[in-house]
């Protein structure tokens, strides 16, 4: 292990193994394009499936959490899943910044 690494796992920036890793981050799914703070919604450009019930990780220069996707919507219509191509909102439990990549934690595919 490289000095900068011990460092990031020493203060919980990067997982300690490669499991935890995956554990962690998943799979890309999508980059957030919006925040509308004043209802923790954001808008995703998916480059792979989401479906309400998936764990995902939202992670950025700033943004770091988890979280189970509860609602999912497009153009203000509720949907249960939605697919590589499209923009859909996503309500979340933080402060989400517009650039953030969304991940589809293993094992939810």
């Amino acid at each position: 292990m490289h000095s900068w690494e011990f460092d990031q796992v020493r203060f919980g920036k990067l997982p300690v193994n490669s499991e935890e890793k995956n554990m962690m981050e998943g799979k890309q799914i999508g980059v957030v394009t919006h925040f509308y703070g004043d209802i923790c919604v954001i808008v995703v450009d998916l480059t792979d499936t989401i479906e309400v019930g998936d764990d995902i990780h939202i992670l950025g220069r700033t943004t770091d959490f988890n979280q189970k996707v509860k609602s999912l919507q497009i153009e203000h219509d509720q949907i249960e899943s939605a697919g590589a191509g499209m923009e859909v909102a996503i309500k979340v439990e933080r402060r989400v910044r517009r650039g953030d990549k969304v991940f589809k934690l293993i094992g939810e595919e």
